[in-house]
């Protein structure tokens, strides 16, 4: 697969049946399935360690730089298995993922983060890229000059989510969508959801207040010690979400 056949067309994600356990530990994900479609949010709520941000490590192939490791299931977007693939050749085939903590690069402006990511893509592809990405974000255009070290929580999540589409993928993970911001940026993250549903891009995110994810997604779904549930089940609401 070339790096431009991320970018072309329109692809579901299906997740079955997924388990993945820890080295000397326990079972983090037990036969977990979900499905996302393009121009569509799903949200994963549930208690604390209950084992959505392994699902989603799992789902972009990052989960061998932590102790964890596929047991097996399967992981498609489109026609093609992913499950097991190195973390690159997941993000090549159109996952991204903005996780939890560190979500942008202190050091660097917003601008240089955009062009690493652009590095990504084809030279031919890279400046229609950014036109579009900017013109969906106004608000980052604004803060290009900026060191990511100097935006606020909901300014750097913004910032993420703007940097991972410059790859123009076809799937978006994001890990704790809300942590840590004030009710103005978890509107403003909201509104970016929004404009992304319009560019055929399938998102699921991990979302601990449930009252959130009601409001910024298509679906919602309980995640409960590594198994999908009814979003309904009291389990999920075990941490007063």
């Amino acid at each position: 697969m070339t790096v431009t056949e991320a970018t072309t067309g329109v692809r579901s994600l299906e997740v079955r049946d997924l388990v993945v356990s820890y080295l000397n530990g326990p079972t983090a994900v037990r036969g977990a399935g979900l499905s996302a479609q393009p121009g569509t949010v799903v949200a994963l709520v549930g208690p604390n360690g209950a084992g959505k941000t392994t699902l989603l490590q799992a789902i972009a192939g990052r989960e061998r730089r932590t102790a964890a490791r596929l047991v097996g299931g399967s992981v498609r977007l489109g026609e093609r298995e992913l499950f097991g693939l190195p973390t690159e050749k997941v993000a090549r085939a159109g996952i991204a993922m903005i996780p939890d903590r560190d979500k942008v690069f202190g050091d660097l402006t917003v601008d240089e983060q955009m062009r690493l990511a652009l590095r990504f893509l084809p030279r031919g592809d890279r400046a229609n890229s950014r036109t579009e990405v900017l013109e969906a974000f106004p608000r980052v255009a604004g803060w290009l000059e900026r060191k990511g070290a100097q935006l606020s929580g909901g300014e750097r999540q913004l910032v993420a989510m703007a940097v991972a589409l410059c790859r123009r993928p076809a799937v978006l993970l994001i890990d704790e969508m809300s942590q840590g911001l004030s009710p103005a940026a978890v509107v403003m993250v909201g509104e970016a959801l929004t404009e992304l549903r319009t560019r055929n891009l399938a998102v699921v995110l991990v979302e601990q207040t449930a009252s959130v994810a009601e409001r910024v997604s298509d679906r919602v779904l309980g995640f409960v010690r590594g198994e999908v549930v009814d979003a309904d089940s009291p389990e999920v609401h075990a941490d007063g979400h």
